[in-house]
Order: structure tokens, then sequence, then C-alpha cells
């Protein structure tokens, strides 16, 4: 049996973590998005949604827009930032949005707590339907993968970024 590698996010510059998140993480969220969008498509199919449903649905998909609105900016802009002023040591003018960054983090993280609370923890219920129950199931796994990758941009990328902004600056 082999011994998986742990990556260890504080020895990794904030250029390799940017391609890490990119690639560990969004091509998974992106993954779960589709194929729960299809699981949405077979629960309407199936003309048996509830008004929970319903709002899960409306939930989801204001989540989705939100996701996917954090992996452009993200690959679009912060990345870029990132790799460009601490890869290079080169000096931008233009800051690092973190408020920006916070806030969509915040409204995605309040989304899945909506999302959870209407799906019961996670916790199938015995008249949920099979595509239900596998929509359910596929959010649970997006829900894991987006706090770890907002984590991961929180607590190690941004200060790393940050810290190494300011370091290029006072070098100016």
């Amino acid at each position: 049996m082999l011994v998986p590698h742990i990556v260890e996010m504080n020895e990794l510059a904030a250029p390799q973590l940017c391609q890490y998140i990119a690639s560990k993480h969004y091509v998974p969220i992106r993954h779960s998005l589709k194929t729960m969008e299809e699981y949405l498509h077979e629960v309407e199919v199936e003309n048996s949604t509830s008004g929970q449903e319903d709002l899960v649905m409306l939930l989801f998909y204001k989540l989705k827009d939100e996701l996917e609105q954090m992996l452009r900016n993200d690959t679009i802009i912060v990345f870029p930032l990132i790799r460009r002023e601490i890869g290079h040591n080169y000096h931008t003018d233009m800051p690092l949005p973190t408020a920006m960054i916070h806030q969509m983090h915040k409204k995605i993280l309040k989304l899945l707590d909506k999302l959870r609370t209407q799906v019961n923890s996670y916790l199938v219920k015995p008249e949920w339907t099979e595509s239900f129950k596998l929509f359910c199931d596929e959010l649970f796994t997006l829900d894991q993968q987006v706090q770890q990758a907002i984590y991961i941009k929180e607590n190690v990328l941004l200060k790393k970024a940050q810290s190494a902004a300011s370091t290029n600056s006072i070098h100016d």
C-alpha cells in the first residue's frame, strides 16, 4: 500500500500555491458543479420537487453563480497578480483586492451553510428521490472542496501574498 504524500501548504511559494489551488481544488469544484446540475435536471424531470427541493435548487444556482465568479476572478485577476508580484519580485500599482476576496468568500460560505441546513446536514431522508440523494452527496463533496480552497486562500495564500507585497514595496 502506498503512503499518500501530503503537501505542506506553508512550504509552497505563493505562485506554486496558486497553481495547487487551481488544479487540486478548482478542477474538482467545476466538475462537482456540472455533476450537480445534471442531478438537479433529473430531479426536475422526475417532477417530484417539493418546496424544500425548489429552495435547494434556488440556493444551488446562486452558489454556482458565486463560485463561478470566484473561479473567474482568481484565474483572471488574483492568481496572475500574485504570480507577477511575488514570482518576479515585481511591484505592481494594483493592490491585491483582499476586501473583495474576503467578501466573496463570506457570501459563498453563507450560501453553503444555508444549503447544508436545507439538506438536513447531508443526512438522507427516506422521502428523497434517488436523484436528490445523489445531488446531496455531491453537494457534500463540493462543500468540503470549497471550504478547503477558501481556507488555504485565506490563511496561507493571501498572508504570503500580503507579506511578499509589503517586502517588495520596502525594497522599492
